[in-house]
């Protein structure tokens, strides 16, 4: 095999190369020995070295290095302590340069992660101390530090409270500021900052807050001047982390003129023990009560008022609440078939010449009917007796004239004169005094009892509530007649009935007050003090008439403020009734319970009607103004596109369903139809009546209109028609509904409560008891005529007249008798030996004051 040869040309090249690397090579190597070689001779000789390191740009004096951290606190109120190191790597230390240490602390907020500038808090602590060798000013501000070495600045401080409750904290900001001397020559000038590596660090708070303020003392929902107050609430700790012990504190501003007129120093400051977190405690002021006085008065309750617990929040440690307290109005005085007998004063806590003071024709009532004496004065006038029978300045001395015997002498109290008297000759009995069955059953001749509270002895006074059903049950008081000798205050919170053929006396050193809704108290009362009633109170609601009897529908007070009108939906059975409050919100009533149905405000000015269909879907709303606002599924929507042409809009009904037209009557008795949001008059006529007062009507025909005599006028293609045949029997006509679904049949409603029907143009009278809740305001009904439905405004109305039976005859004299007639045969004769029970001992029947709602029986004469 035979290998081919290069040509010559290309052999000479290949030779060329060859004799250029290796010439390479040899350069190389030998330019290595020669640098070493020249290298090793210069660091031999250190001046050489000297220059060359001469030639080199300056190093940096300082070379300056900061860092900083933080330990995690486990809880909030814990010292947070925080680092800072200083490293000066330079090759000069800082001797003729001046270092500042600016540090400070930076606090992101958990619930946005914003840095909040106002939680920039600066270092300040005097003198600062480095370990490491660094030196400070006495300030702690200007410190050196020598080269090539660390100081490391540690500090314990408080963390600031937050204004959120989980804060999370930055690790320690340092600044640096470095600044050389003048002249030093390339010195790195200027601020270094650190924030280390961004760690954060949960706290743990308490956070006391409080979780209701309470007011205890009101009388049928409503505070009356006069009442002892109380208030209470619950001290929660919301946070999480346990909270110290602290004090709690009630502050009352009378008047809610922006100053606390009554403190701790007043209340006391309610202790709160050590609140783990989730817990509460209970705090008031039952200590401390208020005795009120009317006006308007804000109260408030703070948790930590001393400021002793560190909490996330600060700021939500107070509550307060604002309450109403009216004057305290009593019914007048009214005697019934008996005498009233004073040693002291009457005083009526209000003017008889107010409209409640008088009757229904408008005449000025009595407020005595019988026989008045007294020793003291009549502080309301007019004060009247029917029978003109008043003597205002009874002598202690004997009155030929009335047979009054004279008091030798005339006892400071009645109480202790007669428990000194009587008591010594036999008892008392002491004896908790609550259920009937206490008193009266042992041997005649010493039926005296002293009301004597169960458990350890205790002085006086010894005050004694009947609120036990067993006073009113049945017969009522059927043992043999007693005395009960009260050394302290009465309250009666139950009827008080006593049986025909018995008697029962209490005699009371101080007032004797009736609940509310107490109308009848048998007996006798003897008394130093007030013989007090008060007026009751009556919440809103709605009462439904039928077949004479009335029935309450709401199971809980009405939820608005002041209801103005009522409607009912349903054919037959009505589905629901609703009804409207001055703010235009419309409340549903079902099954006792109310639910507000509109989702925003009204948005008219004063609402003052209220109308709907019969589907229970559309409600229609009557503004001041004459706007409508439809209501549909909680939202409201204006119906009229024009403005109200008539004067003064007072009414509004819907007759048909939804798409008919609604009807509107002014107080001219002009009646307007609105339909596709324009009005049309449908009288072609004025109103022949007096006022308009409301409207009504069928579902087919034209509408009624109720006058304020009572007149009722039916509008049929723009004429009038006077219904009634007859003037209205009621006082004043207040509303009106129209029954039916071709010819309406009118049922008016007066300010009584009492409801009348108008049929054939005659008034008929539908129920058969009064209306219970004082005063009605509107009225509704179904298309069947089966039930009517009467709104009440509430408010305080005049008891039925409390009762006291009896009569009694006798004189607080020796050698006389108190006797007890009653009529026990019906004969309206009390004479007959058969119908007088002896009281032995003797008694009289004497008060020291009297205020409020009495029907008293008292007669004094010679044995």
């Amino acid at each position: 095999m035979k290998i081919a040869k290069l040509p010559t040309a290309k052999r000479e090249s290949v030779k060329c190369f060859k004799k250029s690397l290796l010439f390479g090579i040899l350069f190389r190597v030998g330019l290595v020995i020669i640098i070493l070689f020249f290298g090793w001779t210069i660091w031999q000789y250190k001046p050489l070295w000297n220059f060359v390191k001469s030639l080199a740009p300056d190093p940096p004096l300082h070379g300056i290095g900061i860092s900083s951290g933080c330990a995690n606190p486990t809880r909030g109120g814990q010292p947070l302590v925080c680092f800072v190191s200083l490293q000066n790597t330079g090759v000069t230390d800082t001797a003729h340069d001046t270092l500042m240490v600016r540090s400070l602390v930076q606090v992101i907020h958990a619930a946005s992660g914003d840095i909040s500038s106002g939680n920039i808090i600066p270092l300040v602590t005097a003198p600062i101390i480095f370990t490491g060798g660094a030196s400070c000013n006495a300030a702690g501000t200007l410190c050196t530090l020598p080269s090539e070495s660390t100081a490391t600045l540690e500090y314990s401080f408080y963390t600031p409270v937050p204004s959120d409750p989980n804060p999370l904290f930055t690790d320690f900001i340092a600044t640096w500021e470095d600044t050389c001397d003048s002249g030093a020559p390339n010195c790195p000038s200027g601020v270094l900052t650190t924030g280390g590596g961004g760690s954060k660090s949960y706290i743990a708070w308490p956070d006391l807050i409080p979780e209701y303020l309470d007011i205890q003392g009101a009388i049928g929902g409503v505070f009356g001047s006069g009442n002892p107050l109380t208030f209470s609430g619950i001290i929660d700790n919301r946070g999480d982390d346990f909270a110290e012990p602290s004090k709690a504190r009630f502050r009352l501003d009378i008047n809610s003129d922006g100053s606390w007129d009554l403190d701790q120093t007043f209340f006391g400051s309610p202790a709160v023990a050590r609140l783990e977190a989730g817990e509460g405690q209970y705090v008031d002021t039952v200590l401390a009560p208020w005795t009120a006085v009317v006006g308007t008065h804000k109260i408030e309750l703070c948790a930590d008022y001393e400021d002793v617990v560190a909490e996330s929040q600060e700021d939500n440690n107070c509550v307060s609440s604002t309450f109403e307290v009216v004057e305290h109005i009593n019914p007048w005085l009214k005697t019934s078939g008996g005498d009233v007998g004073v040693r002291g004063d009457i005083s009526v806590a209000r003017d008889l010449t107010d409209p409640p003071a008088k009757k229904p024709d408008g005449s000025q009532q009595y407020n005595s009917d019988y026989l008045n004496i007294l020793q003291g004065s009549i502080t309301s006038e007019p004060f009247t007796s029917a029978k003109s029978w008043l003597v205002p300045n009874y002598p202690n001395a004997a009155t030929p004239s009335l047979d009054l015997p004279p008091f030798t002498p005339a006892p400071a109290s009645m109480y202790k004169a007669l428990y000194d008297k009587y008591t010594r000759r036999c008892g008392p009995i002491s004896r908790e005094i609550n259920t009937r069955n206490s008193v009266g059953l042992v041997a005649d001749g010493c039926n005296i009892y002293l009301h004597t509270p169960v458990g350890p002895p205790t002085p006086p006074p010894h005050n004694l509530t009947i609120n036990d059903a067993s006073w009113s049950a049945g017969p009522g008081y059927t043992n043999n007649p007693a005395v009960v000798f009260v050394d302290g205050n009465l309250v009666i919170e139950r009827n008080i009935v006593v049986g025909p053929d018995t008697g029962l006396i209490f005699v009371v050193s101080g007032d004797i007050t009736i609940d509310p809704i107490v109308n009848r108290v048998d007996g006798f009362f003897i008394f130093d003090r007030n013989f007090v009633t008060e007026r009751k109170y009556i919440d809103a609601g709605v009462y439904e008439l039928s077949r004479g009897s009335w029935t309450k529908q709401n199971n809980v007070a009405f939820p608005g403020t002041d209801p103005v009108a009522i409607t009912v939906f349903g054919a037959a059975v009505p589905v629901t009734v609703r009804v409207l409050d001055s703010n235009g919100d419309v409340y549903s009533l079902s099954s006792g319970s109310w639910t507000e149905i509109n989702n925003t405000d009204f948005p008219g000015d004063i609402a003052i009607d209220v109308a709907g269909d019969g589907s229970i879907l559309y409600t229609w709303v009557l503004a001041a103004s004459g706007d409508i606002y439809e209501l549909l599924r909680g939202e409201w929507d204006q119906v009229n596109d024009v403005v109200f042409p008539g004067t003064d809009p007072i009414a509004i009904r819907a007759f048909g369903g939804v798409g008919t037209p609604l009807t509107v009557v002014d107080s001219n008795g002009d009646v307007y139809n609105l339909a596709g949001g324009t009005w049309s008059l449908s009288n072609d006529e004025d109103f022949p009546g007096d006022t308009a007062i409301d409207v009504a009507g069928d579902r087919s025909l034209g509408p009624v209109v109720l006058s304020s005599n009572g007149d009722v006028y039916y509008l049929w293609r723009g004429e009038w028609d006077q219904v009634n045949d007859v003037v209205f029997p009621g006082p004043n006509p207040i509303a009106f509904k129209a029954f039916g679904a071709a010819i309406p049949f009118p049922a008016v409603v007066d300010s009584n409560g009492d409801v009348y029907s108008l049929a054939g143009g005659i008034w008929t009278k539908l129920n058969n008891t009064g209306f219970p809740a004082g005063a009605a305001i509107d009225v509704a009904g179904d298309m069947s005529f089966n039930a009517i439905w009467v709104l009440s405004a509430g408010g305080y109305f005049d008891d039925e007249q409390l009762t006291i039976n009896g009569a009694a005859i006798g004189a607080f004299a020796p050698g006389t008798k108190f006797e007890l007639k009653r009529d026990l045969g019906g004969d309206g004769n009390k004479n007959s030996p058969a119908e007088l029970i002896n009281f032995e001992p003797k008694y009289l029947w004497l008060f020291r004051d009297i205020i409020g709602d009495s029907k008293v029986v008292y007669r004094e004469v010679a044995p």
